[in-house]
Formats: C-alpha cells, structure tokens, sequence
C-alpha cells in the first residue's frame, strides 16, 4: 500500500474514482474546523456537508478495487491533517 499524508491549511481537496484513493482518514487539529461532503444523491436527498471540529475525525476503507469517488474536505479554520491510502 502506497500512502499520502498532508496538512490542508487552506482551501480544498477533492477525491474522485481516477484518483484511486481505497483508504481516507481526516482530522481537524485543536481549534480547527473543516468539512467533508460526498457528491451522491440518495433516495431524492442531497449530500451535505459534514462539519469535523477541534479533534475530531472521520476514516473509510473501501475494497481495494471500488475507490473513494467524489468525496471533498474543505478546510475552514486551522489546519485538516489529512491520511490516503491507495
């Protein structure tokens, strides 16, 4: 497994299928702030955005043949420190 890590301080960063992104763990530091948000439509309702504060975190696995697809975090206050695996 290949992996990426990084520190989102501004703005956002978008996970499509091309990507190949199998395993994603976000997390907002102390006194940060961010969202996660898919792009699908279920059952007539639209995703909306999640809001991760002050140490929390979200992680997803997926198999490794079905990767992440349109999956965006946006960083809002601080810093996101952001794990992918591929």
């Amino acid at each position: 497994m290949r992996v990426f890590t990084y520190e989102l301080s501004s703005g956002s960063l978008s996970i499509d299928s091309i990507d190949g992104v199998t395993q994603l763990s976000v997390q907002a530091n102390p006194s940060s702030s961010g969202t996660i948000q898919g792009n699908f439509t279920f059952k007539s309702l639209a995703s909306t955005p999640i809001v991760l504060e002050g140490g929390e975190s979200y992680t997803i696995q997926t198999p490794t043949n079905s990767p992440l697809d349109g999956f965006t975090i946006t960083q809002t206050s601080g810093t996101i420190d952001i794990t992918i695996g591929f």
